[in-house]
């Protein structure tokens, strides 16, 4: 399944497939973001967490994916419901990478967000199978 399959599968549709990295659904006003498996972190041994941000590898003013991505993270720290979609990248060292694997079976739901050396961080708990998602989410409208 391609990424920009599984987001429309979301009802979120991408707004650009070359470089958004995440989408809102129009109808529930979740928020979906791609994150990058190779960027967890585990604080205290025990909270699970990925970062959401690369300040000192990107630029907001000229990456327009990073400046959707601030604008995103700025809606989940306002307290906008969000879930994750791990991704594995074909090689970590590349700076622009490409996508080789996407969890296409599992939705991550951000507990919270939090700042470690100027990027954001989300913490992130028990992934809920996507199948059982649609099911529990197909008559829900919130403005959360």
């Amino acid at each position: 399944m391609s990424i920009s399959s599984l987001y429309n599968d979301l009802g979120a549709p991408l707004r650009n497939i070359r470089w958004s990295w995440g989408a809102v659904n129009p109808h529930t006003h979740s928020i979906f973001l791609s994150v990058w498996e190779d960027e967890r972190k585990k604080l205290n041994d025990q909270i699970d967490t990925v970062r959401v941000t690369a300040y000192a590898q990107l630029d907001p003013r000229t990456d327009l994916g990073f400046r959707e991505r601030i604008n995103q993270v700025d809606e989940i720290i306002s307290g906008r419901r969000a879930f994750l979609i791990f991704c594995r990248a074909r090689s970590i060292m590349d700076r622009r990478r490409s996508l080789a694997i996407i969890n296409s079976t599992q939705l991550f739901p951000v507990i919270s967000a939090f700042k470690i050396d100027h990027d954001v961080y989300l913490q992130y708990g028990t992934p809920t199978n996507i199948s059982e998602f649609f099911f529990s989410s197909k008559n829900m409208t919130f403005d959360q």
